[in-house]
């Protein structure tokens, strides 16, 4: 219902804290597999160019996803939280076929906003940029008649 009411906002970024597509913990772990049955479908309805994970301990950019897979119009995932903790290393454990960046490193990431569209840019500890992405604004639903 929230996000139905956000339709003419271009950028909405829910946060959130275990990872649906994560870079460590495990593929089959229950709250990944609640994530992705409850919250991805919701997020993809909604065209939500960015969604921010955390609770990994890594740096990771996702590839656009949606319907469970790759997709150019699907669904960035980023974070996987890794500012004042230890990093946990990215797991080696099977197909990650979703993970598009990745880095055991602690940062954070600058979002800045533009009517043209969004820049991320992950930066370390040290202040050396990891990774940057950038998305346009969502499709904003048009005035009710």
């Amino acid at each position: 219902q929230t996000l139905g009411a956000r339709t003419k906002v271009p950028y909405v970024f829910p946060v959130y804290h275990v990872p649906a597509f994560p870079s460590f913990r495990a593929l089959n772990d229950l709250s990944v597999l609640a994530g992705r049955k409850h919250w991805v479908p919701v997020f993809e309805k909604h065209q939500l160019p960015i969604v921010f994970e955390n609770h990994d301990h890594n740096y990771k950019r996702t590839f656009p996803i949606q319907n469970g897979q790759k997709h150019p119009q699907g669904v960035v995932y980023l974070g996987d939280g890794s500012w004042g903790v230890l990093v946990t290393g990215i797991a080696k454990d099977g197909d990650r076929w979703y993970l598009e960046k990745t880095e055991p490193v602690n940062h954070f990431i600058l979002a800045r906003l533009t009517g043209a569209g969004a820049q991320f840019e992950a930066i370390s500890l040290k202040g050396d940029t990891i990774d940057r992405h950038s998305v346009k604004p969502r499709r904003v639903a048009p005035a009710a008649r």
